[in-house]
Formats: structure tokens, C-alpha cells, sequence
């Protein structure tokens, strides 16, 4: 005698329509969207929570349907993949890290935060200069003629004691009257034009130069975009790894080593002058090839990186 045909359990068929509807995805869409209108923490957790929400019904599916061991199995196919993905794209891009995400808005406007970035280790495209040695200790500030010997750069030692050299004052009045020079290096500061969102145009010093051995380099936006892990003990931005542009690759003739002067180009200063130590080739990943816009918002989610910084609603004018 026939057997009859299995039915599945009304839990099941729930499961199953909604699934078969892609009821999640639409709504886990709509989501992000609403967070991309408004930057509303809530709407991205929301989208978070459908995704997640999604994966559960699936995995919940397969247990139902074909029992925990085919499901376990499964899973740990999917896991076999996206480690192959990682580590053969690794191998094909000569990097231990071929994929990243933007966290911050510090490469405002060419990168933007959640943009998904594909980084390559290959020789990176900068200007190239040698120098006799990379020592660094007290840094000399200069406003017109008048020197004053510093223990840190500027922006670190301004908002403490900006009473006791007036090259911190005039930073913020005319800084294209104020230097500083750190080791071998000679920031030259001027005024940059930022825009905001709501349209208007502010101006604020920055950085517009480097001077090094009597040879001025301004910014070169043609220079690539590199991801480096900073040392243990650097001061600057808490983000790990950093995705910044390339202004110098500096062959230090003292030890045979080549470093990279990096700054962000929406940042005021180089990352050296924010209490990183300049970038040895060793801890540079590789320099980034193309980006994807939006796709980046899921390590967002996952590293719990979903609200805002500051400074992500204006960005500098070229």
C-alpha cells in the first residue's frame, strides 16, 4: 500500500512562504535605506535584525526539512567558502588583508564611510625621496622668524598649552604664517575651504605642505590609498587598520627601510602629526583597487560601528 506524501508541519509552511517571498530581504532593505535617508542608528539595527532574523528561518528550514546533521553540514560548507574567498583572495592580491571596510569619513568625498574597499599588496604610486636619517624628538615651531622648541606636534600640544607659544594662537588666525618641523620634515600650514552639508563653505588650517632637504610637496591626489596597521603605542585614531592616502615614500638611508607619510584627505594634519609614527613598509596590508559603495555597512553592523563620527557631514574643497 502507497504511503501518503508528507505534509510539512504550519510552522514549517510559514517559514518556507516567507522565505519563498523574500519577505526578509525586502524589509531588511527598506531598512537600510531609511537609515541611509535619515544615519538612524535604530533603522540600521533593524536592517541587522531582518538580516540575522533571515539566516535563523533558513538555518531553522534546513533542520526541519533535512534534519540538524545536513544542516551543520551546510554551514560548514558555507564557512570552508568564505575562508577559501579570503585566503585565495589573499594569495591572488599578495596581501594578508584583500578586503576592508571604511569606518570613518577621514577620505571624504573619495571614499565614503561603508564603502567596501579590495586592497592589493603591490608597490605603491608616490612620490619617492631619501633622507639620511628618520629620527624624531622635540619639534620646533615657527611663526615668521621666531622659533619655540615643543615636546609634541601642534595638535597635540595646542589645546593644553596654547598660552605659552604663540604659534598655537596664530594657528587658528593665520596659519599660513606657522610651521613646524618634525625630525626631517617641515609642515608648512595654510588655510583650507570646507563644505558642509547644508552648504556653506568654512575655512580652517590644514596642512598644505611638506618640506624636506629645501624640496616643497603639496597634496598629489594621484598618490595611492593604502590600509597599515599603526604600532601598539601610536596615539592617533582608534580605528585598526587605517585607510589613508600616501603624500611621501621616504627611503631612510640610516637603516635601508622605506616609510610612507600618510594622511587622511579630509584630516587637518598627517597622521604622523596626530601621534602615529611614520608607516614601515611591513605594515602596510597593500593599496586599494576598487571600492564598493554601501556594501562595507555590514562589518559596520557586526563591529558594532553603526553610529556616526563626527566629521562625517563636511569634507575639504580641491
Amino acid at each position: 500500500m502507497r504511503k501518503p506524501a508528507k505534509t510539512d508541519s504550519p510552522e514549517v509552511q510559514i517559514i518556507r512562504k516567507a522565505i519563498e517571498m523574500k519577505l526578509f530581504y525586502w524589509l531588511a532593505g527598506a531598512m537600510f535605506l531609511l537609515f541611509l535617508l535619515t544615519q538612524s542608528v535604530f533603522f540600521m539595527f533593524m536592517a541587522g535584525a531582518l538580516l540575522l532574523a533571515l539566516v535563523v528561518a533558513e538555518s531553522l528550514l534546513g533542520v526541519m526539512t533535512h534534519g540538524v546533521t545536513n544542516e551543520i553540514k551546510e554551514l560548514a560548507m558555507a564557512a570552508i567558502f568564505a575562508l577559501a574567498v579570503w585566503y585565495g583572495g589573499g594569495f591572488l592580491l599578495n596581501t594578508p588583508a584583500p578586503l576592508d571596510a571604511i569606518v570613518t569619513c577621514s577620505m571624504l568625498p573619495e571614499l565614503q564611510r561603508g564603502d567596501f574597499v579590495l586592497v592589493q599588496g603591490a608597490d605603491v604610486n608616490a612620490r619617492e625621496i631619501e633622507v639620511g636619517s628618520l629620527e624624531f624628538g622635540n619639534v620646533t615651531a615657527r611663526v615668521d622668524g621666531d622659533e619655540y622648541v615643543i615636546d609634541k606636534p601642534l595638535w597635540l600640544y595646542c589645546p593644553f598649552d596654547e598660552r605659552n607659544v604663540p604659534a598655537c594662537e596664530m594657528l587658528t588666525r593665520e596659519p599660513g604664517r606657522v610651521s613646524e618641523t618634525y625630525g626631517p620634515l617641515t609642515f608648512k600650514y595654510g588655510i583650507c575651504n570646507r563644505r558642509i552639508d547644508d552648504g556653506q563653505v568654512v575655512k580652517e588650517f590644514c596642512v598644505k605642505s611638506v618640506v624636506v632637504d629645501g624640496m616643497e610637496y603639496g597634496e598629489n591626489l594621484s598618490s595611492d590609498v593604502i590600509l597599515y596597521d599603526p604600532l601598539p603605542n601610536d596615539r592617533g585614531y582608534s580605528y585598526r587598520p587605517i585607510i589613508h592616502r600616501v603624500w611621501l615614500k621616504i627611503r631612510n638611508l640610516g637603516d635601508g627601510k622605506t616609510y610612507y607619510l600618510v594622511k587622511g584627505d579630509n584630516n587637518n594634519i598627517f597622521d604622523l602629526q596626530n601621534g602615529n609614527s611614520l608607516v614601515a613598509q611591513e605594515r602596510v596590508h597593500g593599496k586599494v583597487l576598487v571600492r564598493i559603495p554601501y556594501l562595507g555597512y555590514i562589518k559596520l553592523l557586526i563591529s558594532g560601528l553603526v553610529s556616526e563620527p563626527a566629521g562625517c557631514d563636511r569634507y575639504f574643497l580641491r
